[in-house]
Formats: structure tokens, sequence, C-alpha cells
């Protein structure tokens, strides 16, 4: 029914939030905020000329092979359709404190579940997108839920900040006059430290064993995890046969969509900063920046090994599945600023 396919309906979103604040001491506040989104008629890439096949009796969808098409006049037929959907759940808890010597320090934490039915984690170094998610079929829209590739559970941040005490009417050097007092004044030390799970990841296999277009999934072997994790570079998922097989002929693979979880980020950045004020008008601001001071190497998802079974008849254990070829940050980064305002 090419009515029904083409069907288009307006994709809409509904959101909606609860913030509280408070502060607890002078210079001490704390904050909780709810977050919530749902996500409606948006839209999916599907194969519109799939063969329909048939439901068994465990409602499971069965395609025999040279089931015909919709339309035999035409092969794959590439379409967009409005039957997708999201939602997000979130809860961020804020610390904030401010001393009257200078020092002021900011805890950020997130909880969050965000799930759909089409997006995924893809490109290089990494985008995040739904142009290229191409679901399973045209009429199991529920066949692809699963963790969005935007869902991150957990995230964390700090920031500090500290005017050191140097300089004219400051702890230490506070009769300091002239050029001495211009060189020991207005110095200020940043910090910031991020945390971050890994996305989801689909995990698929080739072989084309249930259609030409839709990114296949396999199956999961009874008793295994779904979202293996090695912590090696070189084998993200471990090896392919340990959790999963390829899935039965005409079937959709067991494995849920996007369950596997790339790395996660961690990272730390200092800042240096230097104000001179020259006369009533004119300030001057030197900054030395420390990008991932501590040149951990924070990988990038295995996007493009994510493959676990070869092409052809699908059955063969890819030998590169899970492994990764890119960084997600840069390596250590130091950059120097002058900054002139007048």
């Amino acid at each position: 029914n090419v009515a029904e396919i083409f069907e288009v309906e307006q994709p809409y979103i509904r959101q909606w939030n609860l913030s509280l604040q408070r502060e607890i001491f002078t210079g001490t506040a704390v904050s909780a905020t709810y977050s919530g989104s749902r996500g409606v008629n948006l839209t999916r890439i599907v194969d519109a000329n799939i063969p329909v096949g048939v439901i068994e009796a465990d409602g499971r969808r069965f395609i025999p092979r040279n089931s015909p098409r919709p339309n035999s006049a035409f092969g794959q037929i590439q379409a967009r359709q409005f039957d997708g959907y999201s939602s997000y759940h979130g809860v961020k808890l804020g610390l904030k404190r401010r001393f009257r010597s200078g020092f002021a320090y900011q805890l950020s934490y997130t909880f969050q579940k965000f799930l759909d039915n089409g997006s995924n984690y893809t490109g290089s170094p990494g985008d995040f997108n739904t142009s290229n998610t191409r679901g399973m079929h045209w009429k199991d829209a529920d066949v692809d839920k699963g963790p969005s590739a935007w869902n991150t559970p957990q995230t964390f941040s700090a920031n500090a900040s500290l005017d050191l005490p140097f300089g004219p009417g400051r702890r230490f050097g506070s009769g300091a006059a002239g050029a001495w007092g211009k060189v020991i004044e207005g110095w200020q030390l940043n910090t910031l430290l991020r945390l971050a799970d890994g996305p989801a990841v689909e995990i698929n296999q080739g072989g084309n064993r249930m259609c030409n277009f839709c990114d296949e999934r396999p199956d999961l072997i009874p008793g295994k995890t779904n979202r293996p994790n090695t912590g090696s570079p070189n084998r993200w998922f471990g090896d392919p046969e340990d959790n999963f097989e390829p899935s039965e002929r005409g079937y959709f693979g067991t494995l849920g969509r996007n369950t596997g979880i790339g790395p996660g980020i961690a990272t730390v950045d200092i800042s240096i900063l230097k104000n001179v004020s020259v006369g009533e008008a004119t300030r001057v601001q030197f900054r030395a920046e420390f990008f991932n001071v501590l040149n951990r190497t924070n990988f990038h998802p295995p996007e493009r090994s994510r493959e676990s079974f070869g092409r052809g008849s699908g059955t063969h254990p890819n030998a590169s599945f899970g492994a990764i070829f890119e960084t997600a940050t840069t390596a250590r980064q130091i950059q120097l600023a002058l900054r002139i305002d007048f």
C-alpha cells in the first residue's frame, strides 16, 4: 500500500522541565533540574519495497527467501517515513561555591536516558545523525527501538577558579608598587575536569541475510552480554563469536539496536591568566591554556568496525570487529594568547 508507506505526518516534539535552586549557605547554592522530551512522527529511512513476510506464533516476522516485493516493478526503494519517535528523561544536580578569597568552584552531575528508533553515531572523527540510519523494516518501527546515539548515561564536570593572592592590597606582596606590583598582580588559575560515559554504538552484521538495505544485527547468544567491552582499542567488543552469532535467514537478529557502548571521555584542562590594567581604559590579558593536560588518550567509538560477521554469506567472523582507528580528542595542546581591551 503506497499510501500507507508514504503518508506524511508533521513531526513535533514535547518538552518539559522543572528546576529548583537554593542558597544553603552564604556563597553556596545547590540546584536540581529534571528535563524530559517526547518526539513524535520523526523521520527514519527504510526500504519501502521490502517484502512484508509473515508474523509467526512467537511474534517474530519471517521473510522467506525469494519473497515477492510489494511492487514487483521495482527493487529497493529508499524512502523516508514518519513513524520515528524519541523519549528523553534526565536529572542534573549542581553545586556552586564562592569564597571571599577569590576561590570558586562548580560541580555538575547528569544522569539521563535517551531512547529512539532512528539515530546513529557515525562519521570521522564522529558525528551524530539520523539521516544515515536505516530501519530494519517499514512495518516494524519498534524493532529498532533502543538507546539513542545521543544517550550518554552519566556525565560529570567540575571547574574551579582561583585569583592568586599576589599584588598590591593582597595577602602576599601587598606593599609592592611600580613595575614589580604590575608583574605579580592579576594572576588567575582555572581548571576544568570532564568525565562522560561512552555513546551508544550499533553492532551490525554483514551478509544481507534478511535485506539488502537495512542495518542488520546478529543474534545474541543466550546468556551472553549484549554490550561487551574489553577496554582494548584493538578489539573493543572482543571476538564476534564470544557473544554473537549470525542471525537466522529471514529473521531479524535478536541483538537490540545500539546496545554497544563506546569508550568514555576524561579530560583535564588548565588555564593561567594574567590581567594588567594600563591607564584607566586599557587592559592587557595574557592567557596560557593547556588542553588535555594529562595527555590521556580518549578513543573514538569503533564506528568503522561494527560489522561482526563478514559479507557474502555473513557467517565468517570479521577480523577487524571492534577495532578503533581514531581518537575522539586531541593529545595535549598548549595555546598562548595576548588580548588587549581598550
